[in-house]
């Protein structure tokens, strides 16, 4: 595992739009790369992740007033993909 300087996963996209093509950084790749290929370990962290971040929009959608957000309202739940 990387020292705790280098903990977050780093994606290092180019500045410009990111476009996938083979020269760009796969996220996926990097994940795995980042957990040495520990598919396990890498899902594992994501599923945490997923867990953090919802608990992060609930306390966001908490605090902002219905005046501030213009009666925007977050989603907890992606679409899927057909």
């Amino acid at each position: 595992m990387p020292a705790l300087a280098d903990a977050q996963l780093r994606l290092d996209l180019p500045s410009s739009e990111y476009h996938r093509t083979e020269h760009a950084l796969d996220p996926i790749d990097a994940a795995l790369a980042y957990h040495d290929g520990d598919y396990r370990a890498a899902i594992d962290c994501l599923l945490k992740d997923v867990v953090f971040l919802k608990e992060e929009l609930f306390i966001a959608e908490r605090m902002l007033s219905k005046g501030m957000g213009r009666s925007w309202a977050p989603r907890y739940e992606r679409e899927l993909e057909a």
